[in-house]
């Protein structure tokens, strides 16, 4: 339930930072079409169509296009962006999201809880995020307006079952006329009945007009004549498809007023492109057609309002006026070819949708220690990068440090990370390597029973004890994350559960500080003390932001599958400075990159006492190779470099050839913090 839930904030997050880039592009979009339709609209209706589209078009589209001619990079470059709140809009993109100053805890770590027994779901509930309850506002607006939408159509359904077809056989001709006019090859069936609405079209591959009985009653011959043309065209013009994507798009960002408002200008330019349509072929005059717009106005032919479902000759009552206008006065209207309107539309969409911010490549010196085009994170180093042997099961019980043990009175100080389990809980090698252990035989409540032992690189060992089962023989080589043995309670133990350590050089290591572990803590764990000794280089974040991926196990965004992270992430605004975490010598520049791959730009620092640090995706370089730096100083900018989903830096940390969870050694002091259960 917790995951679901976690997964559910992390949504609600990514799906407001996606609609707050959207709603700001779009509104910027609309200033622009609102201002020139303005001039437009008496012009051509099919241009002001056009551009209203555009408005659609960016809300559909993803909000990281770039490219180097654009409004965007205008203003970038101006000083247009400094102009009252333009400036503030633009860094809303994908690309540039802000991000959230304040120091976050991983996402995948735990939530904290206050007091003993708390309810985890509670303490959710408790420090739930603005973001996931619009959200939840939003899917309930949805739920809400499709609901509507759906209970509208299954109405005019209805209306169409229960209609009869017209028996006037000269309509049927007249119909007939105008399909050959338009060169429809769909056959177009016209029906009727006594329902008080508006005559409307519905259906793409079988499209029925559909016109209300009072008309024959009340109406003219030439008035049905001129409804009929009209709804023809808008079966040639595939409306009913059109209009279906509009309001699909209309229920997504409901609560955006430029969707409806660009909405109720493309109903109203929609409709003077049918009725300039049926103008154009000659067969009804301006005059009789505009008696017919008076006469369904007078008969009050509306039978529906708010979202426009179907194209239809009576749709937008308030708009009337404008198109009687533009039918009765226009009468040498000028005409604009399509190709003139194609040209508008394709590099209006080139100048205005790409608002991201495009990036090019910076000239950089000639100090590249790494001239491959493009370098994915393996290839940044071969260190060692432990994983959880039970990839996420059990709760801690022990950890590295002093505590006391049912054996001893006394504290005595622990060696491993002990992880409660259940009987037969698969056993994974934490990282490839050698067995040089396979321990079957045993003493009962004594040593560590059943015991794994695995020779690495660069001098370290992984022991795993109390084990049940020992799928594994002395010499065999084995992957990483692949089963080795199982959970069990053998040698000197309490319960079912797996002893882990971690060593170098004979050494014990804590290895909460090369796994990541995301198991809750008990409460003793929780309680207890842990120790780093041999640590001495005090580290710093390289930049603040929001703290988006932790170090360990993770889903990859790209590959969608459980992955081991070596570092973190931090979002910040692109061009951001990036501070070293700790001072030390530039031992790597990677400057070359292929877009969407690898790591993009990399600095690489080494420290004392077998330290490197490692920044990634960024932006732009300021430190050359072998160049010292203190502590706190900038070496680079914030980026979206590589195969990146949008700007931050992914912060690495190696030790003695293996990798380390940052996060503990910048809010390392005396001791270790407690872990949030």
């Amino acid at each position: 339930m917790m995951t679901f839930l976690l997964q559910f904030e992390k949504l609600a997050v990514s799906f407001v930072d996606f609609m707050q880039t959207e709603v700001a592009y779009s509104a910027l979009i609309f200033m622009v079409i609102f201002t020139v339709t303005r001039f437009t609209r008496r012009f051509s209706p099919a241009l002001n169509f056009a551009l209203w589209v555009l408005v659609f078009l960016r809300l559909v589209l993803p909000t990281d296009i770039s490219q180097p001619f654009s409004a965007r990079q205008i203003v970038d470059n101006g000083r247009f962006s400094k102009w009252m709140f333009v400036d503030a809009l633009m860094p809303l993109s994908d690309s540039e999201k802000a991000a959230d100053t304040s120091v976050h805890e991983a996402p995948a770590a735990g939530l904290s809880t206050e007091g003993n027994g708390s309810d985890p779901i509670l303490s959710f509930v408790n420090a739930v995020k603005w973001q996931t309850l619009l959200f939840v506002l939003w899917l309930i607006g949805v739920c809400a307006l499709s609901f509507f939408y759906i209970r509208q159509l299954r109405t005019f359904r209805n209306l169409i079952r229960g209609a009869i077809p017209v028996a006037d056989a000269n309509l049927a001709a007249y119909c007939d006329d105008w399909r050959q006019r338009l060169h429809i090859k769909r056959k177009v069936q016209l029906l009727s009945s006594g329902e008080f609405l508006s005559p409307f079209t519905i259906g793409l591959f079988r499209p029925i007009i559909f016109i209300p009985q009072k008309l024959f009653e009340r109406a003219g011959a030439k008035t049905v004549q001129a409804i009929i043309a009209h709804e023809m065209v808008h079966i040639k013009r595939l409306d009913d498809l059109w209009l279906r994507v509009q309001n699909v798009v209309q229920i997504l960002y409901f609560f955006n007023p430029v969707v409806w408002i660009a909405a109720s200008e493309l109903n109203q330019e929609r409709e003077r492109l049918c009725d300039e349509r049926v103008l154009a072929e000659g067969a009804i005059s301006r005059k009789t057609y505009g008696e017919s717009m008076l006469q369904i106005l007078k008969f009050n032919l509306f039978g529906f309002d708010g979202i426009t479902l179907l194209p239809g000759f009576g749709n937008e009552k308030k708009r009337f006026k404008n198109r009687l206008t533009s039918i009765l006065k226009n009468q040498k209207k000028v005409r604009t070819s399509m190709i003139s309107i194609a040209l508008v539309f394709l590099s209006s969409a080139t100048f205005l949708l790409p608002m991201a911010k495009y990036e090019t490549p910076a000239e950089r010196p000639v100090t590249v220690t790494n001239h491959l085009m493009s370098l994915a994170p393996d290839e940044l180093s071969s260190a060692l990068n432990f994983r959880d042997p039970l990839h996420g099961e059990g709760l801690i019980t022990a950890r590295f440090g002093k505590l006391k043990t049912p054996y001893s009175e006394a504290a005595r100080f622990h060696k491993a990370v002990d992880i409660k389990a259940q009987m037969g809980t698969p056993v994974y090698a934490a990282e490839a390597g050698e067995v040089i252990a396979a321990n079957t035989e045993y003493t009962l409540n004594k040593g560590w029973g059943r015991k794994i032992e695995i020779k690495h690189r660069n001098g370290y060992i992984t022991r795993y004890a109390h084990l049940k089962h020992v799928n594994v023989q002395v010499g065999q080589e084995v992957k990483a994350d692949e089963q080795i043995g199982t959970v069990g309670t053998t040698g000197q133990s309490t319960g079912p559960h797996l002893h882990f350590e971690i060593l170098q050089n004979g050494e014990n290591l804590n290895p909460e500080l090369y796994v990541g572990f995301k198991q809750k803590l008990s409460k003793k764990a929780n309680e207890q003390y842990v120790i780093n000794k041999r640590i001495k280089v005090q580290f710093q974040k390289p930049v603040q932001g929001k703290l988006t991926s932790a170090f360990g196990a993770g889903k990859d965004p790209f590959a969608k599958k459980q992955r081991k992270h070596r570092g973190i992430d931090i979002a910040q605004k692109d061009g951001t400075p990036v501070l070293t975490a700790a001072p030390g010598t530039v031992s790597k520049l990677v400057l070359n990159y292929e877009k969407g791959e690898g790591a993009g730009m990399v600095v690489e620092i080494t420290h004392d006492d077998g330290f490197v640090s490692r920044y990634t995706h960024l932006g732009e370089i300021l430190v050359q190779v072998d160049q010292d730096v203190k502590a706190g100083a900038q070496i680079a900018t914030v980026g979206n470099t590589g195969r990146s989903t949008g700007p931050h830096v992914h912060f690495e940390l190696e030790l003695n050839g293996a990798f380390v969870d940052p996060l503990i050694l910048i809010n390392r002091k005396s001791v270790v913090p407690k872990r949030a259960q």
